[in-house]
């Protein structure tokens, strides 16, 4: 437990806000309850029972040792002090690296999947306790290191306030949180502790049409306000930080400093054993991701259509991907169409395995997006040594170094162009940026240790 944790003004602080919290029964729902009987269950809460106990009854309450007293009336300076966020400390090295939305909806794929992955190797990469992950949804940054880095030393300040930070990185995808983080960030900053925002794309602001209304909107207003909290942004691509530079010269309330960037890593660094036949024969290209309009599957069924209808195509198309949103034509089109099972073959899901047997029998990788933060499925495709097939938009270009067969965006006869190129005698593998998941983390990590290693100043 850290030594700071002892002080009875957090304990007191704990306890209320806790109470508060179990005392609103709105949202003692689903994962919130179990959230807060996981904190009750928690051997920080176990070891300090004593101590709460004792502070109870010299307070002449009625106390309550085996949980909480929600029946508390504390005096308004009490309610005074558990209305606003515990007081921040800055620390000479410590991180502390949000993962709330992680803690809360685990989807293993999009932002989760790499905020999981990026997290797990910040806490490896450095000294114990120098990296701290933190569940701030109940108004403080507690202690979630456990949930990624299952360890004894994690377990054991689970769930316990965290107050001092030299750099605090936003990393998830908590925009629906925007009032509790921000209020947090800002603490933070007047305490002294850097605040460095990430991000991931602005395709809700830039391609509003191709993403969920509520998304839209929660997003615009995150980062509305992240950029008066953030004295520096880190991004998973140059094209995403070029943007964010136009983005934030058209809000003059920023208070960034500087931008920077770092590439995402790969899944497939060490290429496991393709064992097995993939679930299709023949030649055929995959598509991998989740299945949302920016993405273009209907664009690739247009072009592979054409190409079948002619003669100038003799391959299926492969799509792997879960349904995402405004979709539900789409999975019309695909369910019913006469080739379906017979040269269009789509699977919702995939487990590593079976991506690794698809991928190493690809003919060709394709990736149609109209708009990406970084592009995963092409480093994989790449990875495996196949021709990637890529819509030519500003951040394929970045991961690609050489043999890339690029189209022009939502245009189904350049599409099939470039797969034919694609697919000729003697075409040369995708050569692509290639970097492990372990030296993604530590190239961030790089730059949040070293405020001077952004790559655009503000």
């Amino acid at each position: 437990m850290p030594a700071e944790s002892d002080s009875s003004a957090e304990l007191l602080w704990l306890r209320s806000k806790l109470a508060e919290v179990v005392s609103n029964n709105n949202i003692l729902e689903g994962r919130a309850r179990k959230d807060i009987q996981a904190i009750l269950d928690s051997r920080a809460w176990k070891m300090t029972r004593p101590i709460r106990f004792l502070a109870e009854k010299l307070r002449g309450r009625d106390a309550c040792p085996d949980g909480l007293n929600t029946g508390l009336s504390p005096d308004s300076s009490e309610l005074a002090a558990v209305s606003a966020p515990p007081p921040f400390r800055r620390h000479g090295t410590r991180i502390g690296v949000d993962i709330s939305t992680l803690c809360e909806f685990d989807y293993e794929t999009g932002i989760q999947r790499v905020v999981l992955q990026i997290a797990r190797h910040l806490v490896e990469s450095m000294p114990p306790g120098e990296v701290v992950l933190l569940d701030m949804r109940l108004g403080w940054p507690a202690d979630a290191t456990w949930r990624v880095v299952p360890s004894e030393q994690a377990k054991s300040t689970a769930d316990w306030p965290v107050l001092d930070f030299k750099t605090l990185l936003l990393l998830d995808s908590s925009w629906h949180l925007v009032d509790v983080i921000g209020k947090l960030a800002r603490a933070a900053r007047q305490a002294g502790i850097e605040v460095v925002g990430c991000v991931y794309d602005l395709i809700p602001i830039d391609f509003p049409e191709t993403c969920q209304v509520d998304t839209c909107a929660i997003y615009a207003q995150w980062m509305e306000k992240a950029v008066g909290w953030c004295d520096r942004f880190v991004c998973i691509s140059e094209a995403v930080a070029r943007r964010l530079v136009e983005y934030l010269r058209a809000h003059p309330g920023s208070i960034c400093r500087g931008i920077g960037w770092w590439p995402l890593g790969c899944d497939f660094v060490e290429l496991p054993t393709a064992i097995g036949q993939p679930p299709v024969s023949g030649s055929y290209a995959l598509m991998v991701g989740t299945l949302e309009p920016r993405k273009r599957h209907n664009l690739a069924v247009d072009a592979f259509e054409k190409g079948w209808r002619e003669g100038r195509l003799d391959m299926s198309l492969v799509i792997v991907g879960r349904q995402g949103w405004r979709t539900e034509q789409l999975v019309k089109r695909l369910k019913a169409h006469p080739e379906r099972g017979k040269r269009l073959f789509c699977f919702g899901a995939a487990s590593d395995a079976e991506l690794a047997v698809l991928y190493a029998n690809a003919a060709v990788i394709l990736q149609a997006s109209v708009a990406e933060g970084f592009g995963l499925p092409v480093v994989e495709g790449g990875r495996f040594g196949k021709p990637v097939v890529l819509s030519d938009i500003p951040v394929f270009r970045e991961l690609v170094l050489e043999h890339g067969y690029f189209f022009t965006p939502d245009d189904p006869g350049s599409l099939l162009e470039a797969l034919r190129r694609a697919t000729r005698t003697g075409v040369k593998p995708t050569s692509v940026v290639q970097t492990s998941w372990k030296s993604s983390a530590q190239r961030l990590r790089d730059h949040l240790l070293d405020s001077s290693a952004c790559q655009i100043n503000i």
